[in-house]
């Protein structure tokens, strides 16, 4: 057997299981204590360089998209595919929004109109229903795997 497939597994759901617990710390937060850390200049100078990895890593991405496109056409269809599903989603959750702004979202003056408004519940349910099938298509090929790996 071998043993970076058992591995691989558990440093995955290691990642993930880490992730979940920063997101819950995270959101903890005392907001002053946010605001504070957010104004010192090592948190500034981390941001910056969070920020520059992140363009880096999307220009990447879009550079080795339009290069397989190019390449492999026929191939892409899939990735074409999977596009025009964020993109239904997207527009499904932006048709379903109520657009309701509320004096909590206009306080911070980010979303201050129905459409802003709209534009985040599109996005928000996109990411939902992408978490949700990613979970669900997870979950499902490690039982495959499993019940393979117990009868072969």
């Amino acid at each position: 057997m071998n043993l970076s497939k058992i591995i691989t597994p558990i440093a995955y759901g290691l990642v993930f299981l880490l992730t979940g617990i920063y997101i819950v710390w995270l959101f903890n937060e005392d907001p002053d204590q946010i605001q504070a850390t957010k104004e010192s200049a090592a948190v500034s100078m981390g941001f910056a360089i969070t920020y520059t990895l992140f363009a880096i890593a999307i220009l990447a991405i879009i550079g080795m998209t339009i290069t397989a496109l190019v390449n492999k056409p026929k191939s892409s269809i899939t990735l074409l595919i999977g596009l025009g599903v964020i993109v239904l989603l997207y527009f499904f959750g932006y048709a379903m929004d109520q657009g309701e702004v509320t004096e909590v979202y206009s306080k911070g003056g980010i979303i201050t109109t129905e459409g802003d408004s709209k534009m985040v519940g599109g996005v928000l349910t996109a990411t939902i229903y992408m978490l949700l099938f990613a979970v669900g298509f997870s979950i499902f090929s490690s039982l495959k795997s499993l019940i393979n790996k117990i009868n072969g």
